[in-house]
């Protein structure tokens, strides 16, 4: 009998030992999740699947050699291009000494990969404690980045996904971030096989072009009630309209009231309630289930994130 789900997290996803480069910007999020989970006896170590490093060669599959030759060749480049130059302190040059940007985003997306083909393969759940790039993406041709993204970690997973499994055909992406996935939907805005559907603030939406799509902006701070109401309506359309293979989800817990990125009115409870509404409407249709944890800023991001994932492990033992 398969597992009902895996985990999958990588040595270069945080910085061992090393705290405070940023207030905002905690780069051992996934680190405290994965040792909470082993605190709490909810897994063990060997739980975990270190996905190593995606190749070039993959990654040249989606974005443009130049750009990944480019951050390559500077690593610096994966601050600037992505912003988050803006919140490291005291420096760039002083998190180099301790943080390899290559490694550290090269891990993560592949562990989306990985994550994507566990899934399909297992017909299971699966978590990459890190990911969910959502502003990253290619656009006839050009690379996107920003908003902390510089990899197209999702479009990346889908498109090796298909490469290997080419039945994997019809995919959903549900997006609860506070910030609309751009890059995501643009990278896709010519594939009617893929659905990308986001939940966000009026202020990040931006029109789309794509028919198999739907946002739904939810206004500055529309707070638990209001918001999950939407959700819950939208993640309805959404399934009457299609019929997907697979699901990503790109979590983010942004939305969060006292989130540092600004937040949406949410509360801990309502953003769990958030999380099993989406897992439980996949659960529903025996559909494999790739999770990314999206964005999250602030001392308590790795807390929102963990309750969601030890939930998802605390129902799998009473099945």
């Amino acid at each position: 009998m398969n597992e009902r789900f895996y985990l999958v997290y990588g040595k270069d996803y945080s910085i061992e030992g090393r705290e405070g480069f940023s207030s905002t910007l905690d780069l051992n999020k996934a680190r405290k999740i994965r040792h909470e989970l082993i605190r709490e006896g909810l897994v063990s170590e060997e739980k975990f699947i270190d996905p190593g490093p995606i190749s070039i060669e993959e990654l040249s599959e989606v974005h443009s050699p130049d750009y990944i030759h480019r951050l390559v060749e500077n690593p610096s480049f994966f601050f600037t291009l992505s912003g988050l130059d803006l919140l490291i302190s005291p420096g760039i040059e002083e998190l180099l000494k301790y943080f390899d940007p290559q490694a550290h985003f090269f891990s993560i997306v592949n562990g989306t990969k990985v994550a994507a083909l566990l899934a399909w393969e297992r017909k299971c759940t699966t978590i990459n404690l890190g990911g969910g790039f959502h502003h990253a993406g290619v656009v006839a041709g050009k690379d996107m980045y920003g908003g902390y993204c510089v990899l197209a970690d999702v479009p990346v997973a889908v498109h090796h996904l298909r490469k290997t499994y080419p039945e994997a055909r019809k995919v959903l992406m549900i997006d609860c971030d506070q910030h609309c996935g751009d890059g995501n939907t643009f990278t896709f805005e010519d594939d009617d096989t893929v659905f990308t559907f986001s939940i966000h603030q009026n202020q990040y939406f931006r029109p789309r072009p794509k028919r198999n799509n739907l946002d739904i902006p939810t206004g500055r701070n529309p707070g638990t009630r209001q918001y999950l109401s939407l959700l819950q309506s939208g993640l309805k359309e959404v399934y009457s309209r299609f019929s997907p293979d697979i699901v990503f989800y790109i979590e983010g817990v942004d939305p969060y009231i006292n989130d540092f990125g600004g937040g949406m009115g949410i509360s801990k409870e309502g953003l769990l309630r958030r999380d099993k509404m989406v897992y439980e409407t996949v659960m529903e249709r025996k559909l494999p289930f790739v999770i990314t944890l999206g964005g999250g800023y602030g001392p308590e991001a790795w807390e929102n994130h963990y309750q969601f994932i030890a939930d998802i492990i605390r129902s799998s033992k009473l099945h």
